[in-house]
């Protein structure tokens, strides 16, 4: 048999395969230990689930995406691609259902590239892949731009980029920062939008390319030193782009994989009304901020947990490291549970404000409600850039959330 023509192999799609197993295995703790720090499911009812079903699950998703990589690599289709489709997408739902805390940016995006993947044939399969894509650019960029876009990670960036440039003394001037920060925000803008227009196409994989090699550099370990499942983010993202925006038709392969009923265009709407609407409703506060691709922005929620000074001890071990020195006159010490994150999962803190205060609670029942006081930053619905702070008693639980915001899992 002749060896499949380039046209043939999905390329794009083993890129993901090869991203989603390299970030697992990156992020490891976070799939499959409960312990190391709070999971947190997304309904109480999943508390009781033991931890050997995790990593049962993620057993079952790593040998899929073998089973999906092979077909789409030889181009020999057949039910069975189509069978670990379904059965990554269905493992990879309960892998979050099990703990919120694995909606991380790039499992959302398996899972929304695996769904396409199963339903759509070219040539609206790669259509909405490149849409899922520059939504990515577009919304990331519009969450940060505001008051405060000289804020957060898009400075440290700039600071990192700066010095290394030996133009460090420009950060003392705020006036050249703010422009710089928000032209950083204006290019990532430009990048998404230029990567939607045919004619425009290849100017965005310009933008894109040399974007995520600067966070590379700015993000590695020569940089801000960050998790290995940041750079692999943004590693895939530098070969995934020219890949899926190149001329040719990277997906051909896919039309062996669904059945005839998959065709008809419709679903490829709703697809691309979902990947417009959803996001744009996380900008008012329905969806949430990851899910929504406000990634490094200033916005989502942020629980600040404080400990009362004389009860530090009683914290669990791996969790004092994290405590700060309180304030002057103060005597509640600030819990970084963010670097707790990732310390013990390997993984970025899930940055809504339902997930970090089911940590802060079982923290509290640990060491009681008396020593533990949380204060919750949020954004005001039309003005995501302003933000109101509120103080919330742990022992009142926390009901007003559609999804789990009191319960986590214990071994």
């Amino acid at each position: 048999m002749q060896p499949p023509s380039r046209a043939t192999i999905d390329w794009f799609l083993l890129t993901c395969l090869l991203a989603e197993a390299s970030l697992v295995i990156a992020t490891w703790p976070l799939w499959t230990q409960v312990d190391a720090f709070p999971a947190v499911p997304l309904f109480a009812a999943f508390s009781d689930v033991p931890v050997i079903v995790d990593r049962t699950l993620v057993g079952v998703l790593l040998l899929s995406l073998v089973l999906i990589a092979f077909p789409a690599l030889t181009a020999r289709y057949g039910r069975l691609s189509g069978l670990s489709l379904c059965m990554s997408l269905a493992v990879s739902v309960a892998l979050v259902i099990l703990n919120q805390h694995r909606l991380q940016p790039w499992h959302w995006l398996f899972m929304l590239v695996v769904s396409q993947t199963m339903v759509l044939r070219e040539p609206w399969l790669t259509a909405i892949r490149r849409l899922t894509f520059a939504s990515i650019y577009i919304f990331a960029a519009v969450s940060r731009m505001g008051p405060d876009v000289a804020s957060g990670m898009t400075r440290q960036v700039l600071a990192v980029t700066l010095e290394t440039l030996q133009l460090g003394h420009l950060l003392k001037n705020d006036s050249f920062v703010f422009a710089a920060c928000l032209a950083m925000s204006v290019i990532e803008l430009l990048c998404g939008l230029m990567l939607l227009a045919p004619a425009t196409r290849r100017y965005g994989i310009l933008l894109a390319v040399p974007l995520h090699a600067v966070l590379l550099l700015a993000l590695g370990p020569v940089g801000l030193k960050h998790q290995s499942g940041v750079l692999i983010w943004n590693l895939f993202l530098l070969f995934a782009v020219p890949i899926l925006f190149r001329r040719s038709n990277i997906s051909g392969a896919a039309k062996h994989t669904v059945p005839e009923a998959a065709k008809s265009p419709w679903s490829s709407r709703l697809f691309g009304a979902f990947l417009f609407l959803f996001p744009l409703s996380g900008l008012f506060g329905l969806a949430d901020n990851w899910l929504s691709w406000q990634l490094y922005s200033p916005r989502p929620e942020v629980v600040r947990v404080f400990v009362q000074q004389d009860a530090i001890a009683s914290l669990p071990e791996p969790v004092r490291q994290f405590v700060l020195p309180p304030a002057p006159l103060e005597e509640w010490c600030p819990i970084r549970i963010d670097r707790w994150s990732l310390s013990a999962a390997k993984a970025p803190l899930y940055p809504e404000d339902r997930f970090q205060l089911a940590v802060a609670k079982d923290l509290a029942v640990a060491i009681g409600e008396d020593f533990i006081r949380i204060q919750i930053e949020r954004p005001e619905v039309l003005w995501w850039h302003r933000s109101v702070a509120e103080v919330e008693a742990v022992g009142n639980g926390f009901e007003g959330y559609l999804l789990n915001a009191n319960t986590v899992r214990k071994p």
